[in-house]
């Protein structure tokens, strides 16, 4: 019986130890993805910002033709 406990008690000190290393890699692969996730959401408020920009200037273009063809009568 003494056996039995013994083993029992050898696999409860071993294991937090090996779980917490086969946790590790997972840990680091969801900092990873909340990390991508971040970048990602950055990116998007760039480009959308850009497309932004991109719209006010063709915008501006085109009233600025708009008011010199009305000006010239061309």
């Amino acid at each position: 019986m003494s056996k039995l406990v013994a083993t029992a008690l050898r696999g409860v000190k071993a294991g937090p130890c090996v779980c917490r290393r086969g946790v590790a890699p997972l840990v680091k692969i969801k900092q990873a993805i909340t990390r991508t996730r971040h970048e990602a959401l950055q990116m998007d408020i760039r480009i959308g910002l850009l497309q932004h920009i991109l719209l006010r200037q063709t915008l501006s273009a085109k009233l600025q033709l708009r008011d010199t063809v009305a000006a010239t009568g061309y």
